[in-house]
């Protein structure tokens, strides 16, 4: 597979999490089993930080990654707010908005650090 290729298969896992997030969006009932809405939020979103701090791999800094990361599933999770609006019963919340751009810091900061980790690892080791 050429680089290109591979890079591109990289944002696979991210835009079906993205998707998944779209769907769950688009249910009448907000209800988490077992715990509060706000949780369901951290965690949709940490695990989408991740996944596109994953998908940019190594390309640029370790900032440009992390704000591109976190740019990306904050305006993310600001449109799924507002699509929310377009479905009966739910509401747009921006304190949701909120909790979605802090699951997209803890995941998207945390996955691009472990592998600049990584990286630097292999370079010490002449990998």
């Amino acid at each position: 597979m050429h680089a290109h290729m591979k890079q591109a298969a990289r944002w696979i896992p991210a835009i079906l999490w993205a998707g998944a997030i779209f769907s769950v969006s688009g249910t009448q009932s907000s209800d988490l089993p077992g715990g509060p809405a706000w949780l369901a939020h951290l965690v949709e979103y940490t695990i989408l930080g991740a996944l596109v701090g994953w998908a940019l791999g190594s390309t640029g800094t370790t900032r440009w990654r992390i704000i591109v990361t976190i740019a990306l599933c904050s305006l993310y999770g600001a449109s799924d707010e507002f699509h929310q609006s377009f479905v009966p019963t739910r509401m747009p919340d921006p304190m949701d908005w909120v909790v979605d751009t802090i699951g997209a810091i803890i995941g998207g900061s945390a996955i691009i650090m472990l592998m600049r980790g990584r990286e630097s690892a292999r370079k010490d080791h002449g990998f």
